[in-house]
């Protein structure tokens, strides 16, 4: 028996790559070379591909990230899907997608797959975060926003997997998360917050929004986490940074000139429904200026909710955060707004047994939903945090009720 290692190569990794295996994937069409070697032997093979779907460019995006050329008979033949009457999404998120190989695009379709066959959502979980690049050029951590070809290559990425879900009949939504652990000081000056902003944030944003016109992205958030809490964050309000110099009118005047200089921009780009996703706790902390934000303009407001504490507390919860929200909205020109994050965190819950509670956590948080006025046009609850069948065989039932 031989024990002599073989080595794989192909002589065109933009048409197909092979695996140390020898296993042959289509990546785009043309001809390449297939080679293998052990020691002094080698032996070859041509292969011939004519036309590379959109599922194996997903399953090779590991190996090899499409060039936009590559990706134009897609992008040309993309089409918006209809937009959903209520909109049910079940979240996806990147602590559930580990795989042992490291091949994450791989195993994000199968839990994207899971997702939507197990709970019936009607809008993909597709997430961002879990495309390569994972690093930069030569190694190191990403940085935000994004370096130029960073951002380009991320989009690519971006764009092969979007339009495999969208292949398969699933409207797509584009969020271009920063990562929860990405902490950079915040700005000491307006006006070196202002230079960031449009030298570096908003073109990060126009490219996102061209990519996101070019595979018909069905819904686009052009902020990388909720409004309030990235003014909070760059600004650092609370926190040494310049906002903490500033009334809460005139921060309010800051952050309505960004949200309103986001939106003209992206506009010009993207044409699919503009979101403004939005958070604060109104019943932990008093509201100022975030309560008087309004999204005129933007087509749809989408706001998160973080049940709290027990079933009781988070029923005063709810009442609170629907009672702001909904003034939001009314003073937005009544856009329409969705649920669209619930995420049941076991730190919320420090002193309670989240596992006997979980299912009338969410009974509790759907019906204030449902009782809102008005009511939202959809929900997102947060199935890769769901612990317990009851709760998970709730959400399942529900989305199948609507």
């Amino acid at each position: 028996m031989s024990t002599a290692s073989v080595s794989w190569s192909s002589s065109a990794t933009t048409v197909a790559t092979v695996s140390s295996s020898g296993l042959v994937t289509s990546v785009g069409n043309g001809s390449a070379t297939i080679t293998a070697t052990s020691g002094p032997v080698q032996g070859s093979a041509d292969v011939t591909v004519e036309a590379a779907s959109i599922e194996s460019l997903a399953l090779n995006l590991m190996q090899y990230v499409p060039s936009w050329d590559e990706l134009k008979v897609f992008t040309d033949a993309a089409a918006r899907l209809p937009y959903p009457a209520y909109q049910k999404r079940a979240l996806s998120g990147s602590e559930s997608i580990q795989p042992t190989d490291g091949n994450y695009t791989r195993e994000a379709l199968e839990v994207w797959d899971g997702i939507w066959s197990t709970y019936g959502p009607n809008i993909s979980p597709a997430f961002s975060s879990v495309v390569p690049p994972f690093v930069l050029p030569g190694g190191g951590d990403l940085t935000y926003p994004l370096p130029p070809t960073v951002l380009d290559e991320k989009l690519r990425s971006i764009t092969t997997m979007y339009l495999r879900e969208k292949s398969l009949g699933r409207p797509t939504t584009l969020i271009n998360f920063w990562p929860p652990n990405w902490d950079p000081p915040p700005f000491s000056s307006e006006s070196a917050f202002h230079q960031w902003i449009d030298t570096q944030f908003l073109p990060n944003k126009i490219e996102e929004a061209k990519a996101a016109e070019r595979m018909k992205i069905e819904y686009y958030v052009a902020w990388p986490l909720e409004f309030e809490l990235f003014i909070k964050d760059q600004g650092g309000l609370g926190d040494g940074g310049f906002l903490d110099a500033m009334t809460d009118a005139e921060i309010l005047t800051l952050a309505t000139d960004l949200k309103n200089k986001i939106r003209d921009e992206i506009k010009k780009h993207f044409h699919g429904k503009l979101v403004a996703h939005i958070y604060t706790n109104y019943y932990w902390v008093p509201a100022t200026w975030e309560a008087q934000l309004t999204f005129e303009g933007y087509d749809e407001i989408w706001a998160a909710f973080f049940p709290q504490g027990s079933v009781e507390v988070t029923a005063g919860y709810m009442d609170a955060q629907i009672a702001a929200y909904t003034e939001i909205v009314k003073n937005s020109g009544n856009i329409p707004w969705a649920a669209n994050e619930i995420t049941i965190f076991e730190k919320s819950f420090p002193d309670t047994d989240l596992n006997a509670i979980e299912r009338e956590l969410l009974e509790t948080v759907f019906t204030k939903l449902e009782n809102a006025s008005p009511a939202p046009v959809g929900i997102g609850p947060a199935v890769y945090e769901l612990r317990t069948q009851a709760a998970k065989d709730y959400v399942t039932q529900y989305f199948s009720s609507r």
